[in-house]
C-alpha cells in the first residue's frame, strides 16, 4: 500500500460560517452572447470554432433540390464568420484541434454515391480542416455507433467500416463480408489505414488506437490462445510505426488519454492479481511513448483515465478478500490512483465509486457507512462526502460536504472542482437561504487556495456544473425550483436557464437564455447552445415566422488559459504569482514573487512581453499578429487601439517592438525568460492587478512563433 496523506479542511460549523450566498450579478463586461439566427442542433466546439447542424426549412442548404436535410456549418467566434459545408448528416459531430469528422448520408446528399460502391445507402466519412477550409471525402462508408462518425484524438480519427457498405468487400481477410472493420485516418499525413481487424468503436490516444478485437468475426480465430473463439482480445495499432500488436489478453474495458491506455484484462489461465483465483478483470496500463505495458495487479470494478492518471475502483472481495480501507471487512470498493509520471499506484484507503478525473485531480464521494466515520461533522454516518485527491501533492482533501447522489462525484476540471451539496444530508442546513432544506446547492472548490464558493443556487447534479477554460463554471438553473422567472419570459416553468460563475472575479452572470443542448471544450473561451423558442417567451429567434425552433447561440468568456503549447497538445501555464497560475490572494504588506517560465518546447531563454492592468479581467479581446490569431487577452492592450481598459505597466524583451507597450509605463525587466522576481514588502494597500503577456513558443499553434500566456489575478487584501 502506497503512502498517502488525508488533509481535513474544516469542520461543518466553521465552513458554513465562512460561506456567503451567491447572488446574480454582472461582469464589468458581461459574456458576449451571439444569436446565430439558425435553427439547429448537434453542436461541437474546438477552440473558438463551433460546428453545428442547421435544419433546412424553406432553403436548400446543401444543393440537393430539397429542404429536408440537416446541413453542417462552422462558426468562427474570432471573425464572426459562418461557413456552410453543404453536407448533410444525421449523426453527431466529432470536432477537435480544428479537424471535424462528419458522416454524410448519401440518400440526403442528392442520392449521390459518395464511396463508389454502386448504391446511395451509406453514411460516408468526410473530414473538414477548419484551418485550411478544405473538406476531404474519405470515400468510406462509416457506421454511427453511439451517434459518432469517429473517435477523435486530434491527430487520429478512428472509425469502423461495415463491409456491406463498402461493396460487400472482405476488409479483414476472413473470407466473408459481414464484419465491421477498424480504419484510422492520420490528420498529419492525410492517409487512411485499414487496420484489418473486426472490432467495435476503438479508444484513441495521440499516436495509437486501442481495439477490442472480436475473435468470432475474425474467422473464428483464437487470438489469445485459450482454446476458444469467444473473446474480445486487446490490440494496439501504432500510427507512427504502422504496426498492430496483439497483447494476447481477453479484455472487458479500455480507456485512453493522450499518451496512456488503460485496460481490464480478463483472467483465464493465469492469476493476474495474485489473489489465488482466475475470475477477475485486472487493470493493465500501456504507455504509448515507451511502448511498455504494466500489470497493476488490481481487480477492476471501475476504470477512468485522464492525462497521466488512472483511477481504479477495486472490489475487496475480488482482490483476495483483502481489507483495503482498514474497516475490518472486505465488502467495499476502494479507490486507487495510478500516476504514470511516477509509476506509483496509491491506495486512497477510502470506499468510493464513480470518480471523476482530470490531469491533476480526482473527485470522488466517500461513503461514511463503509468505515469512513462522520466525515462532514453533522452527527451521523449516513452520508456520501465529497473528496478531492491532488495527484501533484499526493494529498486527499475531505471537502466536508455531503453529496446528493453516490453516482454524482465532484466534477474536477483543469483548476476547479464543482459539486452539489445535499442540504438534508448536510445536517439539515439551509445553504441557499430559501427557508427549506430540500435542495442540492452548487459549490466550487479551488484545490490550490483551498477556498470554497457557495453558489447559493440549486443545481441538480455535479455534472451540470461544467468547467470553462479552468476559470469559470457554467450551470443551469430551474425556475420551478427557484420560484422566479430567470429568463424574463413571464413564466417560471423553464428548467435550463444558463448561468456562468467567473471564479477569478467571483461573480455570477445569468445569461437569461434556456440551453437544453450545449457543448464546450476546456481549451476554449466559447460555449455553444440551442435556445428553444417556446421556452423563451414564444419568441421568434431566427426570423422564420414561427416559434417552433431551437436556435443556435454562442457565448464567449474572459480569457485566462492562454495558448502556450496549444500547437502540440494541452495548454501550459508559464506565468505565476506566489506559485499560482490563475488567482492569488495576498495580505497587504506580504511578499509577492512573480515568475515567468519558457514554453515547454522552447526556446529557452526566449523573448517575452508582460502587461499589467490595474483591475481584474473585464473586456476580453482577440490578439492577432501578422494575420495570425495568437489567442485572446483578458483586457485590451496597446495593440487594441482605442479600447479600454489599457495596461498601466509593461515589460518587454529588447527584441520586441516598442509599440507593444506604446503609451504605457515601460519598466525595466529581465531581457529573457525564465526569470523570477520578489517584491519583499508586497503592496501597502488593497488593490487588484491582472498580469498576462506573450512568450516565444516553438509549440505555438500559429506561424508567428508566439503564444499568449495564462492570466494571473493578484488580489491584495
Amino acid at each position: 500500500m502506497e503512502r498517502f496523506f488525508l488533509r481535513r479542511l474544516t469542520p461543518l460549523g466553521f465552513i458554513l460560517a465562512l460561506l456567503t450566498t451567491g447572488q446574480d450579478s454582472a461582469y464589468a463586461d458581461p459574456p458576449e452572447v451571439t444569436n446565430l439566427g439558425l435553427a439547429g442542433g448537434a453542436v461541437a466546439v474546438s477552440g473558438n470554432l463551433v460546428a453545428f447542424k442547421v435544419f433546412e426549412s424553406d432553403t436548400d442548404l446543401n444543393g440537393d433540390g430539397d429542404t429536408d436535410d440537416f446541413v453542417v456549418h462552422v462558426y468562427d467566434a474570432t471573425s464572426g464568420m459562418i461557413t456552410n459545408l453543404g453536407l448533410h448528416t444525421f449523426g453527431l459531430l466529432a470536432f477537435r484541434d480544428n479537424i471535424l469528422a462528419i458522416a454524410v448520408r448519401e440518400s440526403h446528399q442528392g442520392n449521390t454515391d459518395l464511396n463508389g460502391d454502386g448504391d446511395t445507402l451509406d453514411d460516408v466519412l468526410h473530414v473538414h480542416d477548419a484551418t485550411s477550409g478544405i473538406t476531404t471525402n474519405l470515400s468510406l462508408g462509416g457506421t454511427l455507433q453511439t451517434g459518432l462518425p469517429a473517435v477523435h484524438s486530434g491527430r487520429l480519427l478512428s472509425f469502423v467500416i461495415p463491409e456491406i457498405t463498402h461493396g460487400n468487400t472482405d476488409l479483414n481477410g476472413d473470407g466473408d463480408a459481414v464484419d465491421v472493420v477498424v480504419h484510422v485516418y492520420d490528420v498529419r499525413s492525410g492517409m487512411v489505414t485499414n487496420v484489418g481487424l473486426c472490432a467495435g468503436l476503438p479508444e484513441v490516444s495521440a499516436t495509437s488506437v486501442a481495439l477490442l478485437v472480436n475473435e468470432s468475426c475474425e474467422g473464428n480465430t483464437d487470438l489469445n490462445g485459450d482454446g476458444d473463439t469467444l473473446d474480445q482480445v486487446f490490440h494496439v495499432y501504432d500510427a507512427e510505426t504502422g504496426i498492430t500488436t496483439n497483447f494476447g489478453l481477453a479484455c472487458g474495458r479500455i480507456r485512453a488519454s493522450e499518451n496512456l491506455i488503460a485496460f481490464s484484462a480478463i483472467e483465464s489461465d493465469e492469476d493476474l492479481n495474485g489473489d489465488g483465483d482466475m475470475s477477475d478483470g485486472v487493470v493493465h496500463v500501456y504507455d504509448t511513448k515507451t511502448k511498455v505495458a504494466s500489470n497493476l495487479g488490481l481487480a477492476n470494478s471501475g476504470l477512468s483515465v485522464s492525462g497521466s492518471l488512472v483511477t481504479i475502483t477495486v472490489r475487496e472481495d475480488a482482490q483476495g478478500n483483502t481489507d483495503l480501507n482498514g474497516d475490518g471487512d472486505t465488502l467495499d470498493r476502494v479507490l486507487h490512483v495510478f500516476d504514470a509520471r511516477s509509476g506509483i499506484t496509491t491506495n486512497l484507503v477510502l470506499a468510493s465509486s464513480f470518480p471523476s478525473v482530470s490531469p491533476n485531480y480526482v473527485g470522488f464521494g466517500v461513503l461514511e457507512s463503509f468505515g469512513g466515520g462522520d466525515l462532514n461533522d453533522d452527527g451521523d454516518t449516513n452520508d456520501i462526502v465529497a473528496h478531492v485527491y491532488d495527484a501533484t501533492l499526493g494529498v486527499v482533501d475531505n471537502l466536508g460536504f455531503a453529496l446528493g447522489d453516490p453516482n454524482d462525484p465532484p466534477n474536477v476540471g483543469l483548476n476547479l472542482c464543482s459539486f452539489t451539496v445535499s442540504e438534508r444530508d448536510q445536517g439539515n442546513t439551509d445553504l441557499n437561504g430559501d427557508g427549506d432544506r430540500n435542495d442540492r446547492i452548487g459549490h466550487i472548490y479551488d484545490p490550490v487556495s483551498g477556498n470554497f464558493t457557495n453558489l447559493g443556487v440549486d443545481v441538480f447534479r455535479s455534472i451540470d456544473l461544467k468547467n470553462i477554460d479552468g476559470d469559470s463554471i457554467l450551470f443551469r438553473r430551474s425556475e420551478f425550483i427557484a420560484g422566479i422567472d430567470l429568463n424574463g419570459d413571464g413564466d417560471t416553468s423553464d428548467v435550463n436557464v444558463l448561468h456562468v460563475h467567473d471564479a477569478t472575479l467571483g461573480v455570477t452572470t445569468n445569461l437569461r437564455l434556456t440551453g437544453p443542448s450545449l457543448d464546450l471544450s476546456q481549451d476554449s473561451h466559447v460555449i455553444s447552445f440551442t435556445v428553444r423558442e417556446s421556452n423563451q417567451g414564444n419568441t421568434d429567434l431566427n426570423g422564420d415566422g414561427d416559434t417552433n425552433d431551437s436556435v443556435l447561440h454562442v457565448a464567449g468568456f474572459p480569457c485566462g488559459a492562454g495558448t502556450v503549447n496549444s500547437g502540440m497538445g494541452s495548454v501550459v501555464d508559464v506565468l505565476r504569482l506566489n506559485g499560482n497560475t490563475r488567482r492569488v490572494n495576498v495580505p497587504v504588506g506580504q511578499p509577492i514573487t512573480a515568475s515567468f517560465d519558457p514554453a515547454p518546447m522552447g526556446p529557452s531563454p526566449s523573448s517575452y512581453l508582460l502587461w499589467v492592468w490595474a483591475q481584474g479581467p473585464s473586456s476580453p479581446m482577440t490578439l492577432s499578429g501578422v494575420g495570425q490569431v495568437l489567442g485572446c487577452t483578458s483586457n485590451p492592450t496597446p495593440l487594441h487601439v482605442g479600447r479600454n481598459p489599457q495596461p498601466f505597466m509593461c515589460l518587454r524583451s529588447p527584441s520586441l517592438p516598442s509599440l507593444v507597450c506604446q503609451g504605457v509605463n515601460e519598466i525595466s525587466g529581465p531581457a529573457k525568460v525564465p526569470w523570477s522576481r520578489t517584491r519583499s514588502t508586497g503592496f501597502g494597500q488593497r488593490r487588484v492587478l491582472t498580469l498576462q503577456g506573450l512568450v516565444q513558443d516553438n509549440g505555438a499553434a500559429n506561424s508567428t512563433g508566439y503564444s499568449v500566456t495564462n492570466t494571473v489575478v493578484l488580489d491584495v487584501q
